[in-house]
């Protein structure tokens, strides 16, 4: 049994146990769905070239406040990039079809370029990019999620890399920027949006 069958066993045998799931005419059941349509889902999005990194951020403010930081390019910039590299954004067309582009600038002037091609816009609720013009591994492409939450709202991104290649050597990379990024959001949200000030 590969280490994957098992993990899979062992996520039955949890099932069955916690009475999530029981047998019935000689197939496990639950009022979801089958078993099989469990180990069919796994085994279908649940390889190596599925690849993703998810963050989820919650934010005590509006929806629509969220929702403008990451839709504003002149608010975007003040989190995108790392303290010591941050970004400046030179174009920011939100339709689909369009493009962002930036570069990030570093302490002593070197710079990288990025940019994101928008392949889908839904107002308020989320945006898809392909991140990046592509290298030998493919584009990543990055959806991002805004919703409204009891305490406030909250951003999903969720990054799917081409394979898994690609996403051994951008992974690291990605989640030490954002972890060193996403907390200046915080200052940016503690103002008031420029798009409502009066």
């Amino acid at each position: 049994m590969s280490e994957v069958q098992q993990q899979v066993q062992q996520a039955i045998d949890q099932l069955v146990e916690s009475g999530a799931i029981y047998e019935q005419d000689g197939r496990w059941v639950s009022e979801a769905s089958s078993i099989e349509d469990v180990r069919a889902f796994h085994s279908t999005y649940y390889v190596p070239e599925n690849a993703t990194l998810t963050i989820v951020g919650d934010y005590p403010v509006s929806h629509q406040r969220l929702w403008d930081a990451f839709t504003d390019p002149r608010q975007l910039e003040r989190f995108w990039g790392p303290p010591d590299y941050p970004a400046t954004f030179t174009r920011h067309d939100l339709k689909v079809g369009g493009r962002a582009e930036y570069v990030m600038t570093g302490p002593n002037g070197e710079s990288m370029s990025g940019s994101w091609e928008f392949t889908a816009v839904d107002p308020i609720s989320s945006f898809e990019v392909i991140d990046g013009d592509g290298d030998l591994n493919g584009p990543s492409s990055i959806t991002f999620t805004f919703e409204t939450t009891p305490t406030g709202s909250r951003m999903t991104a969720v990054t799917h890399f081409p394979n898994i290649e690609a996403a051994e050597k951008l992974m690291q990379g990605m989640e030490d920027g954002l972890r060193a990024a996403l907390p200046q959001l915080d200052a940016v949200l503690a103002e008031p949006s420029p798009s409502v000030a009066h």
